[in-house]
């Protein structure tokens, strides 16, 4: 098996786990703990990973080769996803931006040099609108700091 292929296979199952999470924190933190925001980006948003793991899924079974941009575009597919989940759940203020580091780290183990850099830019980047232009959710960080500060635990 070639390296790019072993590592989006690895990818994938990654991304099945970040998936059942991603439905578990929209599930617990709009029904259990009633946090204020719209449920329906994030659903979307966590969908078209599955969408996307689905495709994975079928290129997985095909015998042609996987290269590094085909493996870097799928990282950069779960980094924007990540950012737009984050972007409608509180920005910066969500406590799992730190997840954002796991794709650097994952781009940083698996890439070139050249991508892992460009990763590492976009990242930031990212970060930084979540910081400065993120819709803000009402009173979530005032309001709900120990559950802000358990989430960035988990």
């Amino acid at each position: 098996m070639d390296y790019y292929r072993q590592s989006l296979s690895q990818l994938f199952w990654l991304r099945n786990i970040a998936i059942l999470g991603q439905f578990t924190a929209i599930f617990v933190s709009y029904y259990w703990l009633k946090l204020p925001f719209e449920t329906n980006h994030l659903i979307f948003i966590t969908s078209s990973l599955i969408v996307l793991n689905i495709l994975t899924w079928m290129r997985m079974r095909s015998p042609k080769r996987v290269g590094e941009i085909e493996y870097f575009s799928q990282i950069l597919y779960d980094i924007f996803a990540l950012f737009l989940l984050l972007y409608f759940s509180g920005g910066a203020n969500n406590p799992f931006t730190s997840l954002f580091i796991l794709q650097v780290m994952i781009a940083a183990t698996t890439l070139s040099s050249l991508y892992t850099w460009i990763t590492s830019s976009i990242t930031i980047a990212l970060y930084f609108v979540l910081l400065k232009f993120a819709p803000e959710i009402p009173h979530f960080h005032h309001q709900f700091v120990d559950l802000h500060i358990s989430g960035m635990l988990v």
